[in-house]
């Protein structure tokens, strides 16, 4: 369950500091799942990649790496009709994806690497996968995968999924996503106001979402510079508020040299 957004500011929005490419990442999970941890470095074959970690799977749902390849994950859940599948028994933890996705050396290199997923190895699921300026998405029913072809980011791009099913949440987030970022003059303000905004009347399916048993757990945002990649990775309360003490994480590489 998350919103993913990935945007490429023009020129003239952000000024010096202004990153070539932003991937932001609201993750919802279930309130009775263990905080994440991190960002951490890992080492993936003769890569090195940062990311938060989920300690169920001790794997993630987001992360970047020296190549200059961020990749994230959402979970699937298609409408169900009669006699659909309610669980995945048997199957692999979805955070296993995100890190073999990172420790390819090129977009093309990764894209090799989702072509080769076994989709029967994992529940559904859509990860997406940038580099310079670059995407494609992996969809997988739990069946069969499709991985489309890496393309320029283009326009302002929007992911969503919800446990609730992703035909519910989709159309109302969407539609809020063009509106807030249509014709706006500061994309990066946009779409920072986009991941945190609330329908107070319609908790469960707005962004920055909230029910009986789920809720908006952290934010995420990962820029990409022309030689370094800045992961800022911000857990939240129950109030959906940044958590109080060192929440907030900012752990920054170029392509050769890592440092913190």
């Amino acid at each position: 369950m998350c919103t993913v957004t990935a945007i490429c500011p023009p020129p003239s929005c952000g000024g010096a500091a202004r990153p070539l490419m932003r991937l932001t990442c609201n993750r919802d999970e279930q309130r009775s799942r263990e905080a994440s941890i991190g960002p951490a470095f890992r080492s993936l074959k003769d890569r090195r990649a940062v990311m938060p970690i989920d300690p169920p799977s001790n794997g993630t749902w987001i992360g970047a790496n020296d190549a200059g390849i961020v990749a994230c994950l959402l979970n699937g859940n298609p409408a169900r009709g009669p006699g659909a599948r309610r669980g995945w028994p048997e199957r692999l933890s979805r955070g296993r994806i995100v890190p073999d996705l990172l420790a390819a050396d090129s977009l093309e290199a990764a894209f090799e690497v989702a072509c080769e997923i076994d989709a029967d190895d994992f529940p559904s699921f859509r990860a997406l996968v940038l580099a310079d300026g670059r995407h494609f998405v992996a969809y997988s029913d739990g069946r069969s995968i499709h991985v489309t072809e890496p393309v320029p980011l283009g326009g302002p791009l929007m992911l969503t999924s919800s446990g609730l099913g992703d035909a519910l949440v989709d159309p109302p987030r969407r539609a809020l996503f063009r509106l807030m970022l249509l014709n706006s003059p500061d994309v990066l303000r946009s779409v920072a106001s986009f991941h945190a905004h609330r329908w107070p009347d319609r908790p469960h399916v707005s962004v920055l979402m909230s029910r009986p048993d789920a809720r908006t757990v952290s934010r995420t945002i990962v820029d990409l510079h022309a030689d370094a990649i800045e992961l800022v990775h911000r857990r939240l309360d129950d109030g959906l508020h940044p958590a109080d003490g060192n929440e907030c994480f900012r752990l920054g590489f170029n392509r050769t040299e890592v440092a913190a």
